[in-house]
């Protein structure tokens, strides 16, 4: 049960700190699909799919801008995305505990070995990263 408080905690503590930013770049990526999506006949809640798929480089190919200012802002949208992405990574490796701080520090106290337990479950689900 104290793991799992300690998860939420941290987990919200991760929101609480980058919800202006997030929300910042949402709706930059909202207002430029929405505009791309208009000036393709799309509706809203296409042009935000559109949007996001964008962003996030998925791109899965079944919706794709025909005019050419539509065209820059798909550009604009991906490179706004990898912004996103590489400001999502960063924030992920700066709450992570040192490795060798473990060695030099001691034993950790329990709540920072739950904690550090949390983060190498992380790590193994990105592939040993923490990037």
């Amino acid at each position: 049960m104290v793991f799992t408080l300690v998860f939420l905690a941290n987990l919200a503590r991760l929101f609480w700190d980058g919800a202006p930013l997030f929300f910042g770049l949402g709706v930059i990526i909202a207002a430029l699909a929405i505009a791309a999506g208009r000036r393709e006949g799309w509706s809203t809640g296409d042009s935000l799919y559109y949007g996001f798929i964008t962003a996030t480089t998925v791109g899965y190919g079944d919706m794709t801008p025909t005019t050419g200012r539509s065209k820059i802002y798909a550009i604009i949208l991906a490179m706004i995305g990898r912004i996103f992405t590489g400001i999502r990574q960063k924030r992920r490796t700066r709450h992570r505990p040192a490795d060798d701080g473990r060695r030099r520090f001691g034993p950790l106290s329990e709540e920072n070995q739950r904690s550090a337990i949390l983060i190498d479950w992380w790590r193994c689900s990105n592939g040993g990263k923490y990037d």
